[in-house]
């Protein structure tokens, strides 16, 4: 009760308070003023959330005592979130606040190096094997480019690639006390709670801007949000990344208020993330309340936890049992069935192309940007238009090769150690919460990654690493941990090359001393490839296409609706029926795919282990629906057929004679039109054996990058 009244005490809590109480009052005098603007309420909403936010830290002087290139660090993170939403095109030339306040910062560094040298001290850089290797990997990729065979496609992956890194090292450089990381940790907070406010509005208004893909996409389409971003994915990736800033947030401030509210955005976020339909971010937020709820999660609290989730779990199996498991068939079948041109199909495939490019590169990689341009012009397995990898570790590995996505792989993991580590040593909240916060968000990283077609142009990415090795950076520079964790070579003339060979001297002992260890690995990786590609069965493909015909009736007509139907259980067992189909129901609707193809053309392929049986059923089915279409457009000609009968029939008359003719006219101008369903390809077979020795190859290659992660790790954590 106490702190109930506390709360009303507080100014800023009078006015939301005022502001909550005000939209109540508001709804219970017009309920349906609310009810038919529910787009207005809940942007306005939002935006009055994100005033009073911004009105809070303004208060706590969160942005107080701000110097020039503090406020243009702080402009630069806030915009880079935005990115090209808001651009204003001079020539050729695409300018927007993120890339002005880019060039901006570049120059003041320039200017601030060429005066006091001292401001970017390379000694004080206590995470130096870390920076070590984002300078090689950058290194690397121009390298690169010397085998890659597009120059243009890595000149342009260096620019983003150049511009991410430099983001990681203007944060750690110029963000040098506690004060500023908890600014970027509010900033992050503030432009989360503008950009849910703008995909609600995407989604109630089915109103977006315009570099969004949904403009372009059909009107069932328009309620899915984008906010600022291209397409639904790069937002949901965002999202769920971000919604893990509020969560901790509120887990260490006491009010009651703040809580309500961080939960009201965490429901929102969720709800938004749901309506995007990335399947890979739904598991990425069960990774992030997984890892909240084994690494902070006090014991009691996750004691209370399992057993009522395990109790709620069983006693909802037992008591909506059919509704259960009606539902769960539902959301597993939308969502990661496996359709021809859908989503997963054809990542699928595009993993299969990494996988043939890299152990072509024999580990060493295509080129810098070069996965693109290999996937759009020498594609192995089908991908249709898409070009671009879809998985942020798949196109570190095919890009940049074995040794550079072994050494990304050992500095994510160092970064969540130290971030761990930091969370349980430090005494301070703040650096608790960002520390808790980092760790929980570069979790959910590794699953949100492989959401958008690439997060190397994507700067919330970028800024997640900048903010947890510039706050790591911080940490050990501003505390008494001296050579415990991380290492500081010596500084002055000659301090790099005695950095470089005291780094080289730790690797390779430890290669010598473990020696067998990385050996082996290698081996056993390819040995294990070997056995699961020469053990997986034979997979045989039968495929046909139909050119659909035209007779003014969608269920048989339209691409649309015959996929649903070919696809459909309920359809295909009326088949069955009918004609008598060799394959089992069930079996055919796991194995079936239908694609679209442009000018009404389907495509149809059924996969199994028995060449026979696949071809046989696959004709009966394609034979099966020409034969049901056949049916339908005899019944649409007797139909118009007797329409123009009867229209002749009827007594001509002065008034009449002109709509007569017309109609019959329109009548048989339908017959002409008429297009029977043909086969348009006939069954073809093909087997899709497995290559054991190029299976093999990148097993080898996959275990010299482990390999290399593990050569790493300790020396990004290593002591004396």
């Amino acid at each position: 009760m106490n702190g109930m009244l506390y709360l009303f005490r507080k100014t800023f809590s009078q006015v939301v308070i005022a502001v909550l109480l005000s939209a109540l009052v508001s709804f219970l005098l017009a309920p349906e003023l609310l009810v038919q603007n529910k787009k207005l309420a809940a942007i306005t909403a939002v935006g009055i959330l994100f005033v009073l936010t911004l009105m809070k830290l303004i208060r706590q002087g969160v942005f107080s005592s701000l110097t020039f290139k503090d406020s243009v660090m702080y402009f630069l993170i806030a915009s880079s979130f935005i990115g090209p939403a808001i651009v204003l095109n001079i020539g050729p030339i695409g300018l927007f606040p993120f890339r002005v306040f880019y060039l901006l910062i570049i120059g003041i560094s320039t200017i601030i190096y060429i005066r006091n040298k001292s401001f970017f001290d390379w000694g004080l850089i206590r995470t130096k094997p870390i920076f070590v290797f984002l300078i090689f990997w950058f290194l690397y990729a121009c390298l690169s480019l010397t085998w890659a065979p597009s120059i243009t496609y890595g000149i342009r992956n260096l620019f983003y690639l150049f511009t991410g890194l430099s983001l990681i090292v203007l944060v750690t450089f110029y963000f040098k006390e506690m004060k500023n990381y908890l600014a970027f940790f509010y900033i992050w907070i503030l432009v989360y709670i503008g950009l849910i406010g703008l995909g609600l509005w995407n989604h109630f208004t089915e109103q977006h801007l315009s570099l969004s893909r949904i403009n372009d996409l059909p009107y069932y389409m328009q309620g899915v949000p984008t906010a600022v971003f291209g397409n639904e994915n790069d937002y949901a990736s965002y999202l769920v990344i971000s919604m893990f800033f509020v969560w901790f947030f509120m887990k260490h401030r006491r009010p009651l208020l703040i809580k309500l509210i961080g939960f009201t955005l965490i429901v929102t976020t969720i709800y938004l993330i749901y309506l995007t339909n990335s399947r890979a971010n739904y598991i990425s937020i069960l990774f992030g309340f997984g890892g909240w709820f084994i690494l902070y999660s006090e014991k009691t609290t996750r004691r209370i936890l399992v057993f009522s989730g395990v109790l709620t779990a069983i006693a909802v199996s037992f008591i909506f049992y059919n509704k259960v498991m009606t539902l769960a068939t539902n959301f597993f079948s939308t969502n990661f069935q496996r359709n021809e041109g859908g989503s997963l199909d054809i990542r699928a495939n595009i993993l299969k192309n990494v996988q043939y490019y890299f152990a072509e590169s024999m580990g060493f990689g295509v080129g810098a940007g070069n996965a693109d341009y290999f996937l759009k012009n020498e594609p192995v397995f089908p991908i249709g238009v898409f070009s671009n990898v879809h998985n942020w570790w798949g196109e570190i590995l095919v890009n940049y090769g074995a040794i550079v996505f072994g050494g990304y792989l050992a500095m994510y993991l160092s970064l969540l150690i130290l971030l761990y580590r930091i969370s349980k040593r430090t005494m301070d909240k703040n650096e608790k919460m960002i520390a808790q916060t980092l760790t929980i968000s570069l979790i959910v990283f590794a699953m949100a990654s492989i959401s958008p077609s690439s997060v190397l142009t994507l700067n919330y990415h970028w800024m997640l690493f900048a903010f947890s090795i510039g706050f790591i950076t911080y940490y050990f520079r501003n505390t008494k941990v001296t050579q415990q964790t991380i290492n500081e070579p010596p500084r002055g003339a000659g301090g790099n090359k005695e950095m470089l060979k005291k780094y080289s001297k730790t690797i390779s002992e430890r290669f010598k001393k473990y020696f067998w260890l990385f050996l082996l690995l290698p081996i056993l990786t390819a040995g294990i490839s070997y056995v699961l590609e020469y053990s997986s069965p034979v997979s045989h493909s039968a495929k046909s296409e139909i050119a659909l015909g035209n007779f003014e009736y969608d269920r048989i007509t339209e691409p649309v609706t015959v996929k649903d139907f070919l696809t459909n259980v309920a359809y295909l067992r009326q088949l069955d029926e009918e004609y008598g189909l060799s394959m089992p129901v069930e079996d055919i609707a796991d194995n079936l795919v239908v694609g679209e193809e442009p000018g009404k053309l389907l495509t149809l392929r059924l996969d199994g282990n028995d060449e026979k049986l696949v071809s046989d059923t696959l004709m009966e089915i394609t034979q099966a629906f020409i034969t049901e279409s056949d049916k339908v457009k005899e019944e649409r000609t007797a139909f118009f057929n007797e329409k123009i009968k009867r229209l002749q029939e009827l007594p001509d008359s002065p008034e009449s004679m002109v709509d007569k003719e017309q109609f019959i006219y329109e009548l048989q101008l339908n017959l002409m039109n008429m297009r029977d369903t043909v086969i348009n390809k006939p069954v073809t077979v093909s087997t899709a054996a497995g290559d054991p020795l190029q299976r093999t190859i990148f097993g080898l290659l996959i275990g010299i990058a482990l390999s290399v992660t593990l050569l790493l790790i300790p020396e990004f954590l290593r002591k004396d």
